[in-house]
């Protein structure tokens, strides 16, 4: 069990000390906005960008899932005490995670590996 702990606790610390080392070129989400090189991009460079990702056009994609983002947002604590709005909120920030992440991996769709609480308890998902 010892050395199990030890190999999750050292593939984490791995991970976090690798993403400190992102290339140029490289780009991050802030709210539903993109990032290159920590400078905001103007919404023509934006479009320009999810345009050809792997041949693949996410402007479209980014929109709907923007839309979706702000309007939980704006609609604020009405649809969160409903409890509809928390999902709709994560699935559409992770929508526009994702098409950061496919940019960043040179347009191929990656897999995530996630460790937190699953429905049975703490353990490790797989998302593709």
């Amino acid at each position: 069990m010892r050395r199990i702990i030890v190999a999750v606790t050292l593939l984490l610390l791995s991970l976090g000390a690798w993403a400190q080392y992102a290339d140029a070129g490289f780009i991050k989400r802030v709210g539903t906005h993109i990032e290159m090189d920590g400078e905001r991009l103007s919404p023509q460079d934006q479009a320009a960008l999810l345009a050809d990702i792997g041949g693949h056009d996410f402007n479209a994609e980014w929109e709907r899932a923007r839309k979706g983002r702000n309007t939980v947002i704006t609609s604020g604590v009405g649809l969160v005490t409903a409890g509809v709005g928390v999902p709709i909120l994560v699935k559409n920030c992770d929508k526009l995670n994702s098409i950061v992440n496919t940019h960043n991996n040179g347009g191929i769709p990656t897999a995530q590996l996630n460790f937190g609480p699953t429905g049975n308890g703490i353990g490790l998902a797989l998302k593709f």
